[in-house]
């Protein structure tokens, strides 16, 4: 018993979301990568697109979808390539439609209190790939 609390009436509950009820969004033809969240340094969003080229040569349909906003934004659109494709900041509705539709959620930051986007993917019944660091590790 600490803090005067018997074991038995304690409960440890992690982080949680409440989606919308899933609208059945068809997946994409081609394999489809998404990432969700600001476009910060510490994010490591060119690593995704870094590793999109390589992906690439192997699926050569391949797209990758950029979702959020940042000061990192416009380095980004710079070194992108023709399959990557940015939509900036989008309303609740349009993040689920696009989770919904696309292949794989892809966190590449290493640093995260807690991937909310990443179990907003899983809940949509998208697999997540992401370093094994605390925070993004504890999510997946």
């Amino acid at each position: 018993m600490k803090f005067g609390i018997p074991k038995e009436n304690v409960s440890i509950l992690g982080e949680g979301i409440n989606p919308p009820r899933l609208r059945g969004f068809p997946k994409e033809k081609e394999p489809t990568l998404i990432y969700v969240g600001r476009l910060k340094k510490y994010k490591r969003v060119e690593m995704l697109i870094e590793a999109s080229t390589i992906l690439k040569n192997e699926f050569p349909g391949l797209k990758v979808w950029i979702v959020g906003s940042g000061d990192m934004e416009p380095e980004l659109k710079k070194n992108s390539k023709e399959w990557i494709h940015f939509f900036g900041f989008v309303d609740e509705k349009k993040k689920w439609e696009l989770l919904e539709r696309a292949w794989i959620f892809v966190m590449p930051s290493v640093k995260e209190g807690f991937g909310l986007t990443v179990a907003e993917a899983e809940a949509c019944g998208l697999p997540a790939v992401g370093f094994n660091v605390p925070g993004i590790r504890d999510s997946i």
